[in-house]
Parts: structure tokens; sequence; C-alpha cells
């Protein structure tokens, strides 16, 4: 993936369509829904974050913080929740 610093670039198509700041850590996991509404991100400090790209402050909102470390995430067809494996084996599912 390569370091990304304070923030992260998403392009398609050679088009820049937004800038997302990372929180307290670098992303491991990211993942935007098909129209680019909303980004699902989780990072080294173990939390889950859901990221509103239609908002011009871009706010975001913790799903949850596992006490391990996410493996994987997996949201719903509509990212209304998520599915997530962490380290511990464990596959906990969260409303989001």
């Amino acid at each position: 993936m390569g370091s990304f610093g304070k923030s992260i670039g998403m392009k398609k198509n050679c088009m820049s369509i937004g800038w997302i700041r990372s929180i307290d850590s670098l992303f491991h996991r990211v993942q935007a829904t098909d129209s680019f509404n909303y980004v699902i991100s989780s990072g080294r400090d173990r939390r889950i974050y859901k990221t509103d790209l239609r908002d011009p402050a871009g706010s975001t909102s913790l799903i949850t913080e596992e006490k391990h470390s996410v493996l994987k995430f997996c949201p719903t067809p509509d990212f209304s929740a998520i599915w997530v494996a962490t380290e511990e084996s464990s596959i906990n599912y969260y409303v989001s």
C-alpha cells in the first residue's frame, strides 16, 4: 500500500474525487461504496470508522474499537452494518 502520511487520496480513472484525513494512524484497510458516498476504514489503532465523503468537512464516526488487530472487514451491500475479523479469531457484527 505504501505510506500515505496524514491523508489518503482516492482516485478513479485518474481523477481525484476527495481526500480523507487519517485519525491517529495510517489506514490498514479502506473500502468505499460503489458511489463513493462512504468509506469504511481501519488502522493500527484497532478502530473502525465510517466517513461520509459527501460532507465537505468529511464527517467521520467511530463504529467500534476492537480489542485485537483488525484483519479484515466486510460491509453489508448498503454499508449499514459491517462484519469484522480480528487476530483473536473472532468475527464480530456491528451496525454502522
